[in-house]
């Protein structure tokens, strides 16, 4: 196309928006712009690929359980949180979790999670109480003496000495899984600022999310290293 070709006047009677499709038509055709080549610029950036979460807990873990026993018993007062009992779905917060991570080694794959473990443990506080009281002496020690037993003995919700650092039970999540063959283990303990057992309430209920935020980040920061 020439210049003679180009209109140079526009009817009066053209509407507004008749005159922008002219415009852009024209600016097409005098520049070679392809229709094909506006829609691709329309087009928003890929997201990152979607990542496959494979539930694979055993059903025993996604129900609540509490543990019960004497005070000696290594699951004494040990709470683990089912799937009814959080204000949010553990399994799609982990997927969130992993792809807002942006490109990783979880993009575009599949997770076989067979552990996701969330347990209020206020054993120690009431083990430390019932001292007190046997013993008539107050237990001012600021440092959490963690669980009494090993990891191995517990059913979930350990803890080591000074993991718990405020004075009010612990949230312990545990997040298990195999990707590309390789077997990961996750272990994360957050200190709240107020009693988190009455765990249906609303407050407890955010310390709880907050607890698996910041393990679901460990998962993240670990697949990233």
């Amino acid at each position: 196309m020439d210049a003679s070709d180009i209109p140079t006047t526009v009817s009066r009677r053209t509407t507004g928006s008749t005159q922008a499709t002219f415009a852009i038509l024209l600016l097409c055709a005098v520049s070679g712009i392809t229709g094909s080549t506006l829609a691709k610029a329309d087009v928003p950036s890929a997201t990152s690929p979607s990542v496959v979460i494979l539930d694979e807990r055993p059903a025993a873990e996604k129900a609540t359980k509490k543990g019960s026993g004497p005070i000696t018993s290594c699951d004494f007062a040990v709470t683990q949180l089912g799937d009814t009992d959080l204000s949010f779905d553990r399994i799609a917060s982990l997927r969130s979790a992993l792809e807002a991570a942006g490109p990783g080694k979880a993009a575009g794959k599949e997770v076989a999670l067979h552990h996701y473990g969330i347990y209020l443990n206020p054993a120690e506080i009431f083990r430390r109480s019932f001292d007190a009281v046997a013993r008539h002496r107050i237990d001012v020690s600021t440092v959490d003496p963690g669980s009494r037993c090993t990891q191995e003995q517990m059913s979930g919700g350990w803890y080591g000495p000074g993991e718990s650092t405020t004075r009010f039970a612990p949230i312990i999540v545990e997040i298990g899984f195999v990707l590309d063959g390789v077997r990961y283990d996750i272990h994360n303990v957050y200190s709240p600022d107020g009693d988190p057992v009455r765990y249906r309430s609303a407050k407890s209920a955010a310390f709880v999310a907050t607890a698996a935020h910041q393990a679901e980040q460990a998962v993240v920061q670990r697949l990233l290293q």
